[in-house]
């Protein structure tokens, strides 16, 4: 039985492990960290169970391509539930309430609740969002394998094209002037990125209020447990704090990974981090990808995207809070830049929790120049670097807690850890502590990498950001398709 060695149990390797499995070779799974999940990883702080990766997955609506994907590797079952809230969001704004809710309809009816003078610019957006409601991520196979399904799948969703040629390059600054309503102006240009496509959200909201796009019970805990519990029952090995520190080859042909200093041998590598550390590190820049050294040399154009989390631990009367808060506040800090809004969270993540206790986290938006600050505050001095994180954390929590009262609603919030850029960094090693790779935005086009380190035979690449527009969907798939292209050429010798 010919073997494939994996790098990193995150989603992408933990994919390519179970597909490997049932395709008949023998898999193993060698993870730097103690617990698999790579970004999406979860720890614990007081007996609690922390991660800020996953809100909801793409591919719960079960006429969709990711569904079955989603159930052979054993993330949805038979009847699964997901936690499903009336609202997706909640927006305090100008004194007024708007709710993001998970039907489109109901949505529509709060926005003209806010502003029936826009009704016309409000009924556009909902038409597009209907419109995109079609989307059908590709999950069969590789497109030289089945383009005639892809042609088919193209034709399915003939109707976002004219949406995605109108709005891809339009930002939400620009978006927000269809409206007269000052509420309406702000949700749309000062909740978001200004630079980014207002497709994106578009396209979100036509994921979610399809039914495609739902909360897990139990968050990235669960998911990771269910996928790593798959890969294992089906005979796989995962091998925990076990670091690969370089991937082995003689000539043009790759022959295993070093591991604590040691060789393991493999058929096949298949490298799950992201392709910075594979290329760079792993590879130690023999092997480049041309198309992508080009976007790291240009970190201007091309983003990265990762974030500073603060955790609280709420208690008290928090039972009536919303899912998701979001507010403008006074501008704060975080890195580099500064941030005038704020997303609090509802951490939902299967933790044995008291009735009158609840974990909310808030994400901050974290580039590249970010990260380079987290990076160079961190190597000066760690007291420093743990100074300013708890200087964030403050500056977040007392916004928080005077935005929402806390003290006049008997609830009590306590900062019980802090994450940033540096964070991810130094567990995954990923290139500029992103979660998510380059940002699609008005000056980038998505663009598709191989998976297949070229000039090295054997040696493979499934990970999120070679398959945009990246996220949990993307490294699954991607894991899928490593395999399904090993095995083809595999049998075709």
């Amino acid at each position: 039985m010919k073997r494939i060695v994996i790098i990193g149990g995150g989603i992408s390797g933990l994919s390519a492990g179970i597909y490997a499995l049932q395709a008949g070779y023998e898999a193993v799974i060698y993870e730097r960290n103690a617990v698999p999940g790579g970004v999406i990883a979860t720890w614990e702080r007081g007996g609690y169970k922390l991660g800020g990766c996953i809100e909801w997955i793409t591919g719960t609506n079960p006429k969709t391509e990711l569904y079955p994907m989603w159930q052979n590797l054993g993330v949805i079952e038979d009847g699964q539930k997901f936690n499903e809230h009336e609202n997706y969001s909640t927006y305090y704004l100008d004194g007024k309430t708007v709710n993001v809710t998970y039907s489109l309809d109901s949505f529509r009816k709060e926005l003209l609740s806010v502003a029936p003078e826009d009704e016309k610019a409000i009924n556009s957006f909902v038409s597009c969002v209907r419109k995109l409601q079609c989307i059908n991520f590709p999950a069969k196979g590789a497109f030289k394998y089945y383009p005639l399904h892809y042609a088919a799948l193209a034709c399915e969703m003939l109707r976002i094209v004219p949406v995605a040629l109108k709005y891809y390059f339009m930002d939400f600054s620009r978006y927000s002037r269809r409206f007269t309503n000052t509420t309406l102006k702000k949700f749309f240009s000062d909740f978001f990125a200004p630079n980014e496509s207002i497709l994106a959200f578009m396209a979100s909201m036509g994921i979610m209020t399809s039914g495609n796009g739902k909360m897990v019970s139990g968050g990235a805990a669960e998911i990771i447990q269910k996928m790593s519990r798959r890969f294992t029952d089906l005979g796989g090995k995962l091998m925990l704090n076990s670091p690969v520190t370089a991937i082995s080859y003689n000539g043009r042909k790759v022959d295993g990974v070093i591991v604590g200093g040691e060789k393991v041998t493999a058929d096949f590598v298949v490298s799950s981090c992201d392709p910075y550390v594979t290329y760079r590190k792993l590879l130690s820049g023999a092997f480049c990808d041309k198309a992508l050294e080009r976007k790291y040399a240009d970190s201007e154009k091309y983003q990265t995207r990762g974030c500073s989390n603060v955790f609280f631990l709420l208690k008290g009367n928090c039972k009536s809070l919303p899912h998701r808060i979001c507010f403008l506040c006074e501008p704060f800090t975080a890195g580099v830049t500064q941030k005038k809004r704020l997303s609090f969270i509802s951490l939902e993540n299967g933790s044995s929790m008291e009735k009158d206790e609840r974990i909310y986290y808030v994400n901050i938006d974290q580039f590249d120049d970010d990260f380079r600050y987290w990076e160079a505050l961190r190597a000066r001095s760690a007291e420093e670097y743990s100074l300013e994180k708890t200087r964030m954390a403050q500056d977040v929590r007392s916004r928080i807690a005077s935005k929402l009262d806390f003290e006049n609603n008997g609830i009590t919030c306590e900062v019980i850890d802090i994450t940033t850029p540096k964070t991810y960094n130094f567990y995954t090693g990923g290139y500029n502590g992103a979660y998510m790779p380059f940002v699609i935005g008005l000056r980038s086009l998505p663009a598709f990498y191989s998976n297949k380190v070229r000039g090295l035979d054997g040696c493979y690449i499934a990970s999120q950001w070679i398959n945009p527009p990246g996220g949990l969907p993307s490294a699954a798939v991607s894991g899928k398709f490593v395999i399904e292209e090993i095995t083809k050429k595999d049998r075709n010798k």
